[in-house]
């Protein structure tokens, strides 16, 4: 897949770009040929959209006879895998032009990636004690005296029994907070 990498932006300190640099020294030998294989869907090369090196249109213009084929019988992984099933949905989204949406990763149901849950059952439990952990340092300097502690209160069993959007619960505890302010300002 390397050659999905081979770009046409300009290199470091110089005007000539890798696939200017490649495709003169393959054919400044004698009957040289040079064979690019590569993933268009492997990421392109930085500040390109495609990978110019597997784009026929461009190697054409370098003046090259240009043969194309494209693989599509998976020898590394069977056709239960969990991960030909993640990248096959991914490349139709690609083909599609629908990569402004994020893709659905299934974890579940695949025999060749329990390390893979495995894992992310550790990084979830990580998450929730580095959550812990902010909630913790949060609690310390917000909640002050009885009036930021009723604040939470009222605000933690809404959450918990009303499943209100996140949004309203910031509006209300900021109105309480005004409120409960103007009211020790009166006092």
């Amino acid at each position: 897949d390397e050659a999905s990498m081979i770009g046409t932006s300009p290199q470091h300190m110089t005007t000539t770009t890798l696939l200017d640099d490649l495709i003169q020294f393959v054919y400044e030998g004698r009957n040289c040929r040079l064979m690019l294989i590569g993933d268009k869907a492997q990421l392109p090369p930085v500040g390109e959209e495609e990978s110019p090196a597997l784009m026929a249109g461009v190697l054409r213009q370098y003046g090259m006879k240009v043969y194309e084929c494209d693989l599509n019988e998976v020898l590394r992984q069977s056709q239960d895998s969990g991960i030909l099933y993640n990248a096959t949905v991914i490349r139709q989204m690609m083909t599609r032009d629908q990569l402004t949406q994020l893709p659905y990763i299934r974890f579940q149901g695949f025999a060749d990636i329990p390390a893979v849950q495995h894992a992310f059952a550790g990084i979830r439990a990580c998450v929730c004690v580095l959550i812990l952990n902010a909630v913790v340092k949060l609690w310390k300097k917000s909640v002050i005296d009885w009036k930021t502690g009723a604040v939470f209160a009222v605000v933690f069993l809404g959450s918990v029994f009303l499943h209100l959007s996140p949004v309203i619960y910031v509006i209300v505890a900021a109105a309480a907070g005004i409120l409960l302010k103007r009211l020790e300002v009166k006092a």
